[in-house]
């Protein structure tokens, strides 16, 4: 009975501990919001961060590169991209830039790293339950294993396991990941599926888009114009 007692008040004060260290994490997360960096208007005093940015193919990797392009590399003391096992295009697009030309100049490393995708077009909604998790554990590797200090998305639904990714080990390691998200520029009157889920689980520490009525239908997102 003694042992009985003993180990379940060991296991409430493992409970309590755990919950307390998740919670601060979470508080640290969401305190620091609103006073990180942001790359888009970032200046030569900026301070060299480890990069990383999620290229979904198509157009998602073409607004990507844009914007990429309209930051000096300087910003990033590295650049790790991701793309999709299926995608053929967007690392040699992504390679042939000028923002990956101006790393090499400067000597600046630039890694691709390739990951499943979640759903493919006509699979179906059960399987896709298992792809979708496979790609989320391939997500949370990257993210733990590059370590980056910003994380730029811009709507494919690749870059959703890492927006949470990075917020759960913001919360466990007591990282401090910068995740901003730029939604499309093809998005004017409405955000995508993948911008509506990081807007209303707050996901993102900066939430940008490109149109003004955006911004005003959304509160939390920041109105910087037309940056990609």
């Amino acid at each position: 009975m003694e042992a009985t007692v003993s180990y379940l008040i060991a296991s409430a004060v493992t409970a309590c501990l755990l919950l307390t260290y998740v919670g601060f994490g979470f508080y640290r997360v969401i305190n620091r919001r609103g006073k990180v960096l942001s790359l888009l208007s970032a200046t030569a005093k900026a301070k060299s961060m480890r990069g990383m940015c999620v290229l979904g193919s198509g157009g998602h990797t073409t607004e990507m590169i844009h914007l990429l392009d309209s930051l000096p590399a300087k910003v990033f003391a590295s650049l790790t991209a991701v793309v999709a096992a299926t995608d053929n295009h967007s690392e040699k697009k992504l390679k042939s830039s000028r923002f990956a030309s101006a790393l090499s100049q400067q000597g600046l490393p630039l890694s691709v790293f390739t990951v499943p995708r979640a759903r493919e077009v006509g699979q179906s909604y059960f399987t896709s339950i298992f792809t979708t998790l496979r790609a989320s554990l391939a997500s949370m590797l990257v993210v733990l294993t590059s370590k980056p200090d910003a994380v730029i998305l811009n709507g494919p639904g690749t870059c959703l396991p890492f927006a949470a990714a990075s917020l759960l080990f913001n919360s466990l390691l007591f990282r401090n990941t910068q995740v901003i998200f730029v939604e499309s520029f093809a998005r004017t009157k409405e955000l995508s599926l993948s911008g509506k889920l990081i807007y209303r689980l707050h996901l993102a520490d900066r939430f940008f888009v490109q149109w003004r009525a955006l911004a005003d239908k959304y509160d939390r997102a920041e109105y910087v114009g037309v940056v990609c």
